[in-house]
């Protein structure tokens, strides 16, 4: 539940900019970590699951050409503060997107994230990065 912004704008030479915002109150939960045994804070049985109340601060930006393609960037903060613990999680996500329209129905796009990941879980405390790419062929309907 929050505010949000989204504004779209297109020229005459199709050129086009699209820009959102959204600052909103979350309810989220998040895993400790992906390894099966070991979390963040040394055994997963110790670990704390971040289920609970939080927030989420979201900017996209997209400047394209109608009908070739577009890049778009993106900025994402969530913090989820664990109801059955004293544990916090804040995870940051930067993003960018390189789209080509292939024809009106199809797409390619590649893809880079960057994920930090913050924890805390009582004085203890836990930092992470991990990169992700991505290529996808994109058919619209």
């Amino acid at each position: 539940i929050g505010p949000g912004l989204a504004t779209f704008f297109v020229s005459d030479s199709n050129l086009f900019f699209n820009s959102s915002g959204v600052l909103s109150i979350i309810y989220g939960g998040s895993s400790p970590s992906i390894d099966p045994e070991n979390g963040h804070f040394g055994m997963k049985v110790n670990d704390p699951y971040y289920s609970g109340p939080g927030m989420l601060g979201k900017v996209k930006l997209e400047f394209g050409k109608k009908d070739f393609g577009s890049i778009e960037t993106g900025f994402s903060q969530y913090w989820v503060h664990s109801i059955y613990t004293d544990a916090d999680e804040f995870l940051t996500i930067l993003s960018l997107d390189i789209k080509y329209d292939l024809s009106v129905k199809s797409q390619i796009s590649l893809g880079y994230d960057y994920y930090l990941r913050h924890a805390s879980l009582q004085e203890r405390y836990f930092t992470g990065a991990k990169p992700a790419i991505r290529a996808l062929y994109i058919y619209k309907f």
